[in-house]
């Protein structure tokens, strides 16, 4: 991942702005590692999506481990921050 986001940032204009989708086991990781190539100044936001409701055969395998109801776009920019 850290090199293909280090290609992105440098294929993107000074002012470009990246959107990266992703679930919950790669959130904590991509936003560390976003964090460190584009500054944590240029994080925009992360925004929280939801993708289905927990229910139905989602929650027959509750007990081995929780149902995937949401994904995240993290939204960082290049250049300067985001005003």
């Amino acid at each position: 991942m850290k090199n293909r986001l280090e290609i992105a940032k440098e294929l993107l204009r000074n002012d470009g702005l990246i959107y990266i989708q992703l679930d919950d086991n790669e959130v904590a990781y991509l936003t560390a590692l976003a964090d460190q190539i584009f500054g944590r100044e240029n994080r925009v936001n992360i925004i929280t999506v939801k993708s289905s409701e927990a229910s139905g055969v989602k929650l027959t395998h509750v007990d081995k481990k929780f149902p995937k109801v949401k994904d995240f776009i993290l939204i960082l920019i290049k250049g300067k921050p985001y005003n």
